[in-house]
């Protein structure tokens, strides 16, 4: 017996209809694509990087690129039911310690008041595995017009995404962001969102909404060691801030003592007077020394004068009640370990936002 026939509450309806639906492609106006590089172009898989500085970058990052970690399409409208189709263009895969709603799936908030408010989580059923299809469908409790986010998944490919709305739905843009200028996050799977339960709920995703900013989700699990190509790459994109996180993809602390001050003076080079963040390993799990190194890179650009860089404690991240909840298996973070990751670096980012 299936659990959705003993609880009717994990059941994931399957007809996802509804008569005279008009389907509207999300690379055409009005919609409004945030996170992914030249998503206009339907040549490819949505996608993070240039193609190419993803292929110079490492094989690792070639791949990864397709994955939409940090996408979102932002719309408003007056719709009483939004759905969703995704051709996903790959086989989807199943990761054993992270939810096919996190890895797999999308995520709706709704602009209510102040803030944003999670309304819908979409992602295919665990017999989807290898399929290339899925779709779902989001009831509005009222019809009204209201601007909604939408997450991408954060290990998940997308090459065509589908919006189905009422017949005499207004449809408008989505709205701006307080902050246009996006903030580039840098680093590993944690940084990409492993292992958060659905796309939303990774730190990145949680500052955006705190602060109001647009982001660049440039995490690539176990391939963000910071190769040339891509930072000067990210170098040369417009941004409000940069935070580099990859303390846990560097091999070893030799590595991180190789290319973590280059790629600090590259992007500082580039953008003089943003805020630049430097984290170390959230609970320490790099260990102390890589911690400290990264800690005297950071005092010494301040010491040479550069009072816009921060320095976040991994160390510091995880403690507290329930620590030893923050993880799935001693290095990604759960959604809680990724609370307590917004929390730590929201203490530095209400400085400057």
């Amino acid at each position: 017996m299936k659990i959705e026939e003993i609880d009717k509450n994990f059941a994931i309806p399957a007809d996802t209809r509804r008569e005279g639906a008009v389907f509207h492609d999300v690379r055409e106006a009005p919609f409004g694509i945030y996170g992914l590089e030249k998503p206009e172009d339907d040549s490819l898989l949505f996608h993070r990087l240039d193609p190419a500085v993803a292929e110079a970058t490492s094989p690792g990052v070639a791949e990864l690129n397709y994955h939409t970690a940090g996408g979102r399409v932002r719309f408003t409208t007056d719709s009483p039911y939004i759905l969703l189709y995704c051709d996903t263009g790959k086989p989807m895969q199943c990761m054993p310690h992270m939810p096919f709603s996190g890895s797999q799936g999308f995520d709706l908030y709704a602009r209510e008041g102040e803030a944003e408010v999670f309304r819908k989580a979409f992602f295919p059923t665990m017999d989807k595995i290898g399929a290339t299809e899925f779709s779902g469908v989001y009831d509005a409790p009222e019809r009204k017009m209201t601007s909604y986010t939408l997450n991408f998944p954060l290990y998940g490919t997308c090459g065509k995404l589908l919006i189905g709305l009422a017949p005499d739905a207004v449809l408008t843009e989505g709205e701006a962001y307080e902050e246009a200028l996006p903030v580039i996050f840098y680093g590993s799977s944690i940084t990409q969102g492993g292992c958060a339960s659905r796309p939303g709920t990774c730190y990145i995703a949680e500052l955006s909404r705190r602060f109001g900013f647009d982001y660049r989700n440039l995490g690539f699990s176990g391939c963000a060691k910071g190769e040339d190509a891509i930072v000067n790459y990210m170098a040369s994109l417009p941004m409000r801030a940069f935070v580099s996180d990859y303390d846990h993809n560097a091999p070893t602390l030799e590595h991180l003592q190789a290319t973590l001050p280059k790629l600090y003076r590259k992007i500082r080079g580039a953008h003089p007077d943003i805020p630049f963040f430097f984290l170390s390993s959230p609970g320490a799990s790099c260990g102390h020394a890589r911690r400290d190194y990264i800690f005297s890179v950071y005092k010494e650009a301040r010491l040479a004068g550069d009072r816009h860089t921060y320095f976040v404690d991994g160390a510091e991240m995880y403690r507290g009640e329930f620590s030893d909840g923050c993880t799935v298996d001693r290095c990604h973070p759960t959604d809680l370990g990724f609370y307590r990751m917004y929390e730590a670096v929201a203490a530095y980012m209400k400085v400057v936002f």
